[in-house]
C-alpha cells in the first residue's frame, strides 16, 4: 500500500495532534557519538516525544559526560518515579527535561539493552510509539513526523527510515526483505535503496533498518506477551531486526519504509577488532536465524549455501592477511553450528567485546 505525501509539518499541528514517541537510545563506551545524536533530536520538528538513553555498561565516563550536557542544555527535573519498576541491575541515573537516563551495570547487547528500553518506554501508557536510534546516527528535522506520518495513515506497526551516510549524501540502507538477508542481502538491499531513491510513497518492506526504526506499542506489547522480549536475546547483536521482521510477517503485522524519514549513519571504517566481532556474529547468528525462521525442507539449502559464502570470505580475508578475522568467523561458523546463543564463550567475550 502507497500513501501520498503532504505538505503539512509537525510544528503546524497541535500537541493533541501528534501521538507521543520514545526515542530510545543505547551508549557504550561512545558519550561523543551518543551528545551529537541528542543534539539532533532537539532539532526535531515533532512536538511530542520523550528520549530513553540507555548507558548499556559502560566502562568509560560516558555517563559523567552525558550527565554534564544534559545539566548545560535541559531544565533539570528531580522527580524520578520508575525506580521501584526497574529490573536489577538497571538504575535511572539522571532525568533532564525530556530525557531520561538509565544505566545497566552490563553490557546486554543491542538486543537486551533495547528491551530495558522498551519495557520501560510502555510503562507510560501516552507513548504510541517507541522509535529506536543508533547513537552514531543523526536524525533529520522531519524525520520522526515523516516516520509517525506514515505509521498513522497506513495503519503499518514497523516503519523504518531511509539512511544515508550524511545529508546530501549517498544512499545506504532502505529496507530489505527477511528472506534476501539471509541468502544474499546485497542485490535485495540494491533493489530496495532504487525504489527509495525515486519512491514519492511509503512502501512495504519486511525487514527495516535496526539503527532508526518506529515500532507501535501494539506491537511490542504484543511481541513482549508472545515470547518474552521485542529484541532476541540469544543474537546479542546483528540480526535482530531480521528476527523481528520475521516475527512481525508470521504475526500480521504490516512493515513499510518512510522515504522522506531521513536519518544520517555514517559509515565509518572499522578497525581489525571490530571487523572480527562483526564477523563472529553474522556467522554465527544467521545460522541460528535459519534455524529459527526457515522451513524445514529449506533449511539444509541455506546452511550450504551460507557455508559457502562464509568460506569465501574466509578466503578474501586470508590473502588480505587478516588472520585475526578468519578466525572470528570460522568461530562464529562453529558456534552456529553449535547453535550456541548469547555473547559467545567466555573466552570470546573478554577479546572481542
Amino acid at each position: 500500500m502507497e500513501i501520498e505525501r503532504t505538505s503539512g509539518q509537525a510544528q503546524g499541528a497541535g500537541l493533541g495532534t501528534w501521538p507521543k514517541v520514545a526515542i530510545i537510545i543505547l551508549n557504550w563506551n561512545g558519550w561523543q557519538d551518543t551528545i551529537e545524536c541528542l543534539e539532533s533530536v532537539s532539532n526535531l520538528i515533532y512536538p511530542n516525544y520523550e528520549v530513553i538513553v540507555l548507558d548499556n555498561g559502560s566502562t568509560d565516563d560516558s555517563i559523567a559526560q552525558i550527565i554534564s550536557w544534559l545539566m548545560r542544555c535541559c531544565e533539570v527535573q528531580i522527580s524520578i518515579d520508575l525506580q521501584d519498576t526497574l529490573p536489577l541491575g538497571i538504575n535511572i541515573v539522571f532525568r533532564a527535561g525530556k530525557i531520561t537516563l538509565i544505566h545497566s551495570q552490563e553490557n546486554l547487547g543491542f538486543a537486551g539493552g533495547c528491551n530495558i528500553g522498551a519495557v520501560i518506554a510502555i510503562s507510560n501508557p501516552s507513548v504510541k510509539y517507541l522509535f529506536f536510534l543508533n547513537n552514531d546516527a543523526r536524525l533529520s528535522p522531519e524525520a520522526i513526523s515523516e516516520a509517525v506520518r506514515v505509521a498513522e495513515v497506513t495503519g503499518a506497526d514497523m516503519i523504518g527510515s531511509v539512511i544515508l551516510d550524511r545529508p546530501g549524501g549517498n544512499l545506504i540502507f532502505a529496507g530489505s526483505a527477511c528472506l534476501g538477508e539471509l541468502f544474499w542481502p546485497t542485490p535485495v538491499r540494491f533493489l530496495f535503496k532504487v525504489r527509495a531513491r525515486f519512491a514519492s510513497n511509503a512502501f512495504p518492506a519486511s525487514m527495516v533498518p535496526g539503527s532508526a526504526m518506529l515500532l507501535s506499542q501494539r506491537l511490542v506489547r504484543s511481541c513482549l506477551a508472545s515470547r518474552g522480549y521485542l529484541f532476541n536475546p540469544i543474537l546479542y547483536l546483528y540480526g535482530e531486526e531480521v528476527d523481528l521482521g520475521f516475527w512481525a510477517q508470521k504475526n500480521g503485522f504490516r512493515s513499510m519504509i518512510a522515504p522522506r524519514s531521513l536519518v544520517y549513519h555514517r559509515l565509518d571504517v572499522a578497525d581489525r577488532r571490530k571487523m572480527s566481532r562483526v564477523q563472529y556474529y553474522l556467522a554465527r547468528n544467521f545460522i541460528i536465524l535459519g534455524n529459527l525462521h526457515l522451513p524445514l525442507f529449506i533449511r539444509p539449502l541455506f546452511y550450504v549455501w551460507h557455508f559457502l559464502f562464509r568460506f569465501v570470505l574466509i578466503l578474501i580475508w586470508t590473502i588480505k592477511g587478516q588472520n585475526e578475522i578468519v578466525r572470528a568467523i570460522i568461530h562464529g561458523l562453529v558456534d552456529g553450528a553449535k547453535f550456541m546463543s548469547g555473547k559467545g564463550d567466555a573466552q570470546w567475550r573478554q577479546k572481542y567485546q
